[in-house]
């Protein structure tokens, strides 16, 4: 059965958590992946909220601001119960506790919904940092319209992704197992990664104007530090020249001070 890198990443991890508990040769591996999503689920969930703690407490909110604390919600999302389902499926005795189609489901869900939302917002900053780089005057440009941006952003994601659901569900071992029977994933992956090719170009392409205008603005800087360097120097010049031309009168025709 052909899948996504999602797909493929469950249905191997499956099979590694088999060979795992059914070897005692890679009992190190497990305990390093229970090691890792620790780390994950700890260090990701707290920073995440950490910086939409601050950005909530930001009484002054732009653009961009919106805009971070979407892309934010949908990394913690998946840093707390991406983690957090791993950890689960890694322990057979919780395993056999919270093991469930309905728990594959969620899941799946907040992989897909993380991952392919992650990339039309990354896009929007781009493009958001554009915008004030290189056309801090555009009139058109607002902050409400960065609010909708991101609001419209994330209920597309949400919307796009939730037929995922549909792809997945628990066998006799309580593992989570890709299946077509309900959704033609091949079709439905495809799109999705068709869904990030242009998000990727415009982040390119945006960080290649921006890092172009900033290059720009750098040299007419310096261009306009120069030119005040130099009308400085010519007037120091200047000044001196009519104070040595002053004391030269004054003592050749003796002019009191």
């Amino acid at each position: 059965m052909s899948t996504s890198l999602e797909n493929a990443t469950a249905t191997s991890s499956v099979s590694l958590n088999t060979t795992v508990h059914e070897s005692t040769d890679f009992e190190w591996f497990w305990y390093v992946e229970i090691v890792y999503l620790a780390m994950t689920f700890i260090f990701g969930t707290t920073g995440n909220a950490v910086v939409i703690m601050v950005e909530l407490t930001n009484k002054t909110k732009y653009s961009t601001d919106y805009l971070i604390i979407s892309l934010t919600l949908f990394e913690m999302l998946c840093s707390t119960l991406g983690a957090f389902m791993n950890f689960v499926n890694d322990i057979p005795a919780v395993l056999s506790i919270l093991g469930s189609t309905a728990s594959c489901q969620l899941f799946w869900f907040v992989i897909y919904t993380s991952g392919i939302t992650s990339t039309p917002l990354l896009s929007a900053i781009a493009v958001d940092r554009y915008i004030h780089t290189c056309k801090p005057f555009a009139k058109w440009y607002s902050i409400q319209i960065g609010k909708r941006l991101a609001i419209g952003i994330s209920a597309a994601g949400i919307v796009v992704c939730f037929p995922c659901i549909f792809g997945v569900y628990a066998d006799d071992d309580l593992n989570c197992v890709p299946t077509d029977t309900r959704i033609d994933l091949v079709l439905y992956d495809n799109f999705l990664n068709a869904m990030t090719v242009v998000p990727f170009f415009v982040i390119v392409v945006s960080y290649i104007l921006v890092g172009r205008g900033l290059r720009q603005r750098n040299l007419q800087s310096q261009a306009q530090s120069s030119q005040v360097c130099s009308s400085d120097q010519v007037y120091t010049r200047g000044k001196s020249y009519s104070r040595w031309t002053a004391v030269y009168f004054r003592i050749m025709f003796r002019i009191p001070n």
